[in-house]
């Protein structure tokens, strides 16, 4: 009867501890990489670097990763800010006015580009006709 309780004692732990082992082994070592996401901004600035005050007739911005071509949509109001880019090179752009259109820029996005307030800051040049 002892010998029973006592195999029956083991047999729980190494299944329970087969069980640990498995589920430890399938979140850490599945083979799923963490990714780190990035968040950037657009800035807006005239021919000398300055920002561009008052009102503009672009119709938005778009960001592209040149690795797959994947568009990505602004996450806020202003249609400024894009949020969840994974590492890699993407070009910034202005969707053109009827008279109005920003200089495309190509950035790398990856850790040395954040600044001080979490953000990749792409500043596009503004011209008008």
């Amino acid at each position: 009867m002892k010998k029973t309780i006592i195999f029956m004692f083991l047999a729980l732990v190494a299944f329970g501890q087969g069980y640990a082992t498995e589920k430890i082994s399938n979140d850490i070592i599945s083979g799923k990489q963490v990714t780190t996401s990035y968040s950037l901004r657009i800035e807006l600035v005239n021919i000398h670097g300055g920002p561009v005050t008052g009102g503009t007739m672009l119709h938005g911005y778009w960001v592209r990763n040149n690795a797959t071509g994947q568009y990505y949509d602004a996450s806020n109001q202003e249609g400024d800010q894009f949020e969840d880019l994974p590492a890699g090179t993407y070009t910034v752009g202005a969707y053109n006015g009827p008279w109005d259109g920003a200089v495309p820029q190509t950035v790398t996005v990856n850790d040395s580009a954040v600044g001080p307030d979490g953000f990749i800051v792409v500043k596009l040049v503004y011209w008008v006709e």
